[in-house]
């Protein structure tokens, strides 16, 4: 005889692996951390790099160092300010990815993390690999079961 799953647990089910994902995907992008080591670089501070990469790397360094907490967030806790924070700092994070890609586009950088000179497609690659996880978090964010999920355990409705 086949075991039979009810439909609310394989719903259920298919939540908790969504929600694992999007703490995966997260987990992927913590790496954006080492971008303070970049800092150093820019022209304003006598390194080789352009100065308008200066955003994105303290960009990354904030959004790398709430990372960590923020996948706690999204595997232990519910509630609508949840699901808002998780959104945003998604949202954001992709955002600032974007900021990334247009950055190598206007002023390309010289030398990341040793390598000289670094090859655009090494940034296009590793930005654009991130801020495609970072949308992909968002769209598991915005899935009906996952917003039911988060808003469903909410006291401040």
């Amino acid at each position: 005889t086949a075991h039979l799953t009810p439909p609310w647990q394989k719903k259920k089910k298919q939540t908790n692996r969504a929600i694992r994902r999007a703490a995966f995907l997260m987990g992927l992008t913590v790496s954006r951390t080492m971008m303070l080591f970049q800092v150093p670089t820019i022209e304003m501070l006598g390194g080789e790099n352009p100065n308008g990469w200066l955003g994105p790397w303290v960009c990354d360094t904030v959004l790398g160092l709430l990372t960590p907490f923020m996948i706690r967030m999204v595997l232990k806790e519910k509630g609508t300010f949840t699901w808002g924070y998780l959104l945003v700092f998604n949202c954001v994070g992709a955002n600032d990815y974007a900021n990334g890609l247009l950055a190598q586009y206007l002023d390309p950088v010289v030398s990341m993390i040793g390598m000289k000179p670094t090859p655009s497609m090494f940034v296009y690659g590793s930005v654009g690999t991130c801020m495609v996880a970072q949308l992909s978090v968002v769209t598991v964010l915005l899935r009906r079961d996952v917003v039911e999920h988060y808003l469903g355990g909410s006291k401040e409705k």
